[in-house]
Order: C-alpha cells, then structure tokens, then sequence
C-alpha cells in the first residue's frame, strides 16, 4: 500500500472494518527507524483508547 498518510490510515481502518486482523509488511528495509516511524505515523492512528476499542495496537 503506497500513498500519503492520511490514504494509508484510511485503507488500514477499511481493511480492519472488513475484518482484517493482521498485516504483513514486505519490501520494507530491515531498519528500526523505519518501524518506528510506522508505528508513531500509522499504528498510532489505532492505539488503544480502552480497553473495548476494537482493532486497536497497544502502544510501544
């Protein structure tokens, strides 16, 4: 999935609404910037609020 931001977050929220439960990444480098970029640019968008959010990341 390529695109800006706001497209990645919102075809990640409509796989998961479609019943999406897990997502492999390919063709990223092996860099730990890189996931943590991923993780504070999209994963964030679906962090845990409480515990009765459905499709959410724990953070860390």
């Amino acid at each position: 999935m390529i695109g800006f931001l706001a497209y990645v977050i919102d075809r990640v929220g409509d796989f998961l609404d479609a019943g999406v439960d897990e997502f492999i990444l390919q063709s990223i480098p092996n860099n730990p910037t890189v996931y943590e970029e991923l993780d504070g640019e999209i994963f964030s968008a679906f962090a845990c609020q409480s515990v009765d959010t459905p499709f959410c990341f724990p953070p860390g």
